[in-house]
């Protein structure tokens, strides 16, 4: 049988529920989210550039999904761990870990390169009882991905990324000019309605796409403190 798709209302979020998600500097505007006889409703977030994704983030890495789960809270709520084992860590940096250390700061230790974290995304199917929300980073098992990430507060060494879907690059096969083989890092922003930040839609904003080189490249020159204005 397949699973029944929820419309979350009533008493469990007040009918369709305006979350608002502060990262940072107020990253997330809001997320209205919910499902009306089975048509989800588009997310609305700010819209925020590599620099920002860089900026906001207190954890970027490069790993692969190993698996997920999904399960509801008291709230009604359904929620899905993802659990990624960390193949490459961009942020923090070596050094802040050692200053870390240094200060017997435990609590801001980062998950180094081989750990496994826990992703944790709003939705899924939990038996028969699924719950989608628009905007919301997926995340399968066997991907290979680049996360933005936050932690999250309360839920011990869970993360969140940074702006929903923004805050996720997926690696996919594709082929150069010189008709070679690479790996692209892709944004996937379906279900995302991007602002400015006065509120106003962001009518010309794209996905972030890069290739494995140029990705590297960004970060390498974005901590270098080396971006300039629409080089995305």
């Amino acid at each position: 049988m397949e699973p029944r798709q929820t419309h979350i209302r009533g008493d469990r979020l007040r009918r369709r529920t305006t979350e608002v998600v502060v990262v940072g500097m107020m990253t997330v505007l809001f997320a209205t989210w919910g499902l009306l006889n089975g048509t989800a409703h588009a997310a609305t977030v700010r819209h925020l550039s590599f620099a920002e994704l860089c900026d906001r983030a207190d954890l970027i890495v490069r790993g692969t999904v190993l698996a997920s789960a999904s399960h509801t809270q008291s709230s009604g709520r359904i929620v899905t761990h993802h659990r990624v084992r960390i193949a490459e860590r961009h942020k923090p940096s070596q050094e802040a870990d050692d200053d870390n250390k240094n200060e017997n700061d435990n609590d801001n230790e980062a998950p180094a390169q081989g750990a496994r974290i826990t992703v944790v995304t709003l939705g899924g199917t939990d038996g028969q009882r699924r719950q989608h929300v628009p905007g919301e980073v997926r995340l399968t098992r066997g991907d290979d991905v680049v996360l933005f990430l936050r932690r999250q507060p309360g839920e011990g060494e869970h993360w969140r990324t940074v702006g929903l879907a923004q805050g996720a690059l997926h690696g996919v096969d594709a082929v150069d000019e010189n008709n070679e083989e690479v790996t692209q890092m892709e944004q996937r922003l379906s279900g995302l309605t991007l602002v400015n930040e006065d509120g106003n839609p962001v009518r010309d904003a794209t996905a972030l796409r890069f290739t494995d080189e140029r990705f590297r490249e960004k970060l390498k020159r974005h901590f270098a403190g080396d971006d300039f204005a629409g080089d995305e």
